[in-house]
């Protein structure tokens, strides 16, 4: 129905609601991923069909905004120590940095593979980004989005990446199974 409820976590009772507006003919929008500000107080969520929502209950109201920003279709997270939010397009082969204050694109970058699944490692100054059909984790330089010659291998149909920055793991989740990487056995350069 196109809209997004608040609702009380212990009743379920609807506390407010409000409509998403989108462009994209479907019966509604459809969240591909969403993602949580580091303190916990917005949510975000990538829409198939052009959007990013922000979701900021603590305004009084839902506060729900959007703004276009390509394809979308992808996941989404956020940085832990920027205001930045990263989005995969697998319709356009891109990854995006985002402002998650204003949803302004800050930069994109081309990779050259659908990707789907990614995460950040704030301390490695890395994105990492998985081609999602070929199971290769591509590395992304935090800073600049430059797309590194460096790639891990980890099975068809990658799913999904976490990372534990402070210990230095990765765990990337494909058809093939769970993978367990050391990210200090890895040189980015």
């Amino acid at each position: 129905r196109r809209e997004v409820l608040l609702l009380d976590y212990h009743s379920g009772e609807v506390l407010d609601g409000t409509v998403v507006r989108t462009f994209f003919a479907t019966p509604g929008f459809t969240i591909t991923d969403m993602a949580v500000s580091p303190d916990g107080r917005v949510g975000y969520a990538s829409l198939l069909g052009t959007d990013i929502a922000r979701l900021d209950p603590s305004r009084g109201e839902l506060g729900v905004r959007t703004r276009s920003v390509g394809f979308g279709a992808g996941e989404i997270v956020h940085d832990p120590v920027e205001p930045r939010l990263y989005e995969t397009d697998f319709f356009q082969d891109v990854v995006r940095f985002i402002d998650s204050r204003t949803l302004d694109t800050v930069r994109e970058t081309e990779l050259g593979f659908a990707p789907r699944p990614v995460a950040v490692a704030p301390s490695r100054d890395l994105v990492f980004v998985g081609a999602w059909l070929e199971g290769v984790v591509h590395l992304v330089r935090r800073s600049t989005g430059e797309l590194l010659n460096h790639t891990i291998p980890v099975g068809p149909y990658l799913r999904e990446l976490a990372v534990d920055d402070a210990r230095g793991l990765l765990f990337a989740g494909s058809k093939c199974g769970l993978y367990l990487i050391d990210l200090e056995a890895i040189d980015p350069s």
